[in-house]
């Protein structure tokens, strides 16, 4: 199963319990997180069995074009592979990103959608999600199947929350999608602001899902090795915890969660960018 790097660190867990060998296909920070579809090719063999993406992406919060979705599967199609889109951040988007599901995008590729409630209507503890499978007719059918079979395995929510999930998706309240988008866009660029002048800190502004990335310049903190040294000193000196990338496969990296009231974050930012300037070799 072909993943990307950084990427999602539960697929690993998951794929391990499994007997699944992952392998990781790098991600191009430098052009908001796309596939570097070269290096992705170049993993694919007779033993490779999908492609699996999340768009929006945890924890790059970068958002897919269109145009870019149609260059992974023209990868996926030559290898006769599925893709498998993690979408549970779908919706999700702001700073000018739009989304576009990959069955909406692509129709001569096998896909399957995974999405749910957890993100975009804020209730992670449901645990109700869906898989939604595309392709030409029929190619899908035994797989449906067997996820059908595989929920067996599982403990689904409960019936009142199913009962609930009609007239949820039926009438959602639009203010509420509205308000917490205008909340994470608010928070991603205030949090982008402050680190762009926190020296030696250089993030990425994100366009959807709840996370900004920021890289940190090794070279310009000699005292700490690399992100995890980084973080754990701000914490202890700064009080702001932030998750160090290594555990996303992108060492020097760290992600910060965007959800929080903007006042704190605000306070957090400050206090980034007071260490930054503290500990820059000057």
């Amino acid at each position: 199963l072909l993943t990307s790097q950084p990427g999602y660190p539960l697929y690993n867990c998951i794929a391990g319990a499994d007997g699944i060998e992952l392998r990781n296909y790098r991600l191009k920070a430098e052009q908001s997180w796309e596939v570097d579809l070269e290096h992705l090719e170049s993993l694919i063999d007779n033993r490779t069995r999908a492609i699996l993406l999340t768009n929006p992406s945890n924890p790059c919060g970068s958002v897919y074009s269109p145009k870019h979705m149609k260059e992974i599967a023209a990868v996926a199609r030559r290898h006769f592979l599925p893709i498998v889109s993690d979408e549970i951040y779908g919706g999700l988007v702001f700073n000018g990103g739009v989304f576009h599901s990959f069955g909406s995008v692509v129709d001569d590729v096998p896909i399957i959608v995974c999405s749910g409630l957890a993100k975009r209507y804020l209730v992670p503890g449901w645990r109700l999600g869906w898989l939604l499978f595309y392709g030409p007719q029929g190619i899908m059918a035994e797989a449906r199947q067997g996820m059908a079979n595989l929920t067996g395995r599982i403990l689904g929510p409960s019936a009142i929350i199913q009962g609930a999930l009609p007239l949820i998706l039926k009438n959602p309240p639009i203010e509420f999608f509205e308000n917490t988008i205008k909340h994470v866009e608010a928070a991603s660029q205030l949090v982008f602001k402050k680190l762009s002048a926190a020296p030696g800190i250089n993030p990425i502004l994100p366009q959807g899902s709840l996370y900004l990335m920021a890289g940190i310049d090794v070279n310009r903190f000699p005292e700490f090795k690399d992100d995890k040294e980084f973080l754990s000193q701000l914490m202890k000196e700064e009080s702001v915890f932030c998750l160090p990338a290594q555990l996303f496969g992108w060492p020097n990296y760290f992600r910060i969660v965007l959800s929080g009231p903007l006042d704190k974050i605000d306070i957090a930012m400050e206090r980034i960018k007071e260490f930054s300037n503290r500990h820059i070799k000057q």
